[in-house]
């Protein structure tokens, strides 16, 4: 599982460290917009807006399932009476201009028309009445906001609406699970293979020669053959998705140059022997690495008509080669000695990637955590396609045109469907994380947040996106966080690497 921690644009999200903040990400609004605007509410910061010697808010509270709650609150008349006059008070502002009255003079029943009538005059102002009872769903834990949802009949409480009489309502939510360790962060022990060695190096190298050879190499038409491994063909190209109906954004045009060097979908073995003319259709498996997450592990449909087919002819790898091209080298085996350590170097970097996904694992596998809600788990996952939409526009892999074909509840639902038991373990381990940070005075720096913070801003304002700076902070801290209690594990973990022994 790969730690993935994006940052939502326009919401607003409670970070402290005290708080499993991770957990609570951007979804759609609940009915009536009736929410707080903190994401994990807590009872002791709260308080109802009335005098101690006034009738307080009854709260009464039953356990539905490990994570589910059931409650029932009684709203009492003065305090329906504060929120009736508090809706008032913005209508008034809101139809402030209105000829012939002065701001505030302004007759209720005209507010009443201007607003909609009698249903959404009633509604505003039960709004305000249903939050003074879901604050107090925050007592003593962490309620997940997106889950807040009335159960009583809202056509029966627009009809007992009265500002001079208590309002008794009925709703449930959901709530952060506990967690329990079945063993300590601090045993953790991981297991990791090489990937590579000195012989494996050299071949990358090599790779790599043919590449600098091809810059300064040429191609010549190939005639009167079908295409063979180390040819460029100029193909029209159609990827779509394996019903054949969608076009994959980026991956479809006429005349694309193909080099079966680079070819991370495995299109080569089907285009083999293929001749000018020829048309092939065939399906393939998206790979589980692939840079487009929206795309990994998906099926899709390929049809491909060849134009061309051209040949390389390369200049011969020596001294001579290298002094004219490269002078930074010595010489050719000088060269190839550089490029050897560059792919060392990159395999050593890969190795570190995959050990920071191990150790995510084993402490996912450390926890015992009876439930997750389903709220947090579409909350989650809805933040994690919009993000991944997002990255396809920032990297030009698709326009902001095509990203919104993708941008439906349906396609959100497949989403979260398809990668449920990641999103679970995404949850899992954002909940470990704000306990290994704080148990461990991990330090955060206000420079590194700032820094990170304006890097975010830069990027939304060149892809004209609207942000909020506030809920930006708070989400690099939340990914800092992340971030540090990884590394944080990955030098206090116990680490078994096991030597590369072949591809198998």
């Amino acid at each position: 599982m790969t730690l993935h921690v994006p940052l939502p644009i326009c919401t607003r999200a409670s970070t402290s460290t005290r708080d499993q903040a991770a957990l609570c990400r951007q979804s759609v609004p609940s009915l009536l917009h009736l929410l707080p605007s903190s994401r994990l509410l807590r009872g002791s910061s709260l308080v109802v807006q009335a005098s101690s010697t006034e009738p307080q808010v009854e709260f009464k509270e039953e356990e539905v399932s490990t994570c589910t709650r059931s409650a029932t609150a009684t709203v009492p008349k003065n305090i329906v009476k504060e929120c009736f006059h508090a809706a008032v008070d913005e209508m008034q502002k809101a139809a402030a201009g209105t000829q012939g009255f002065r701001q505030g003079k302004i007759p209720l029943a005209m507010i009443i028309s201007q607003y909609g009538g009698q249903r959404n005059f009633k509604i505003a102002c039960l709004e305000g009445v249903l939050t003074k009872g879901f604050e107090l769903a925050a007592m003593n834990k962490m309620v997940v906001q997106e889950s807040l949802r009335v159960t009583s009949n809202i056509a029966e409480l627009e009809a007992a609406f009265d500002p001079s009489k208590p309002l008794t309502f009925t709703f449930e939510y959901d709530v952060v699970p506990p967690l329990v360790w079945k063993r300590s962060y601090k045993d953790l022990e991981v297991t990791i293979k090489d990937t590579g060695n000195f012989e494996t190096d050299q071949a990358a190298a090599e790779g790599l020669v043919r590449t600098f050879l091809k810059s300064k190499g040429h191609q010549k038409v190939a005639a009167d053959r079908g295409a063979k491994k180390d040819d460029t063909l100029i193909m029209d190209m159609k990827i779509t998705d394996a019903a054949g109906y969608t076009p994959l954004p980026g991956l479809s045009g006429e005349r694309i140059a193909f080099d079966p060097d680079e070819d991370p979908l495995g299109l080569a073995p089907h285009l083999m022997g293929a001749r000018i003319g020829d048309k092939r259709s065939f399906q393939i498996t998206f790979p589980d690495d692939y840079p487009v997450e929206l795309w990994q592990g998906m099926r899709a449909k390929v049809d491909i008509s060849i134009r061309e087919i051209f040949e390389w002819v390369l200049p011969t790898f020596d001294d001579e080669f290298v002094k004219a091209n490269f002078p930074q080298f010595e010489s050719a085996q000088d060269m190839r000695k550089n490029l050897a350590a560059t792919t060392a170097m990159e395999r050593v970097t890969d190795l570190d990637e995959r050990l920071s996904n191990l150790v995510i694992k084993e402490v996912v596998d450390s926890l015992d955590v009876e439930e997750i809600p389903e709220s947090l788990l579409i909350d989650m996952g809805t933040l994690q396609y919009r993000s991944t939409l997002l990255t396809m526009i920032e990297k030009k892999i698709a326009t902001r045109e095509e990203v919104e074909n993708y941008a439906t509840e349906a396609m959100v639902k497949e989403y979260i469907d398809k990668r449920r038991v990641e999103l679970e373990d995404l949850i899992k381990f954002n909940m470990a994380v704000d306990e290994i940070f704080e148990k461990e005075q991990i330090p955060l720096e206000d420079e590194e947040v700032q820094a990170e913070v304006d890097l975010r801003k830069k990027s939304y304002q060149e892809q004209k996106v609207d942000y909020d700076e506030e809920a930006i902070r708070e989400q690099v801290i939340t990914t800092i966080k992340s971030v540090k209690v990884v590394e944080w594990l990955k030098d206090n973990v116990k680490r078994n690497i096991v030597p590369y022994e072949g591809s198998s």
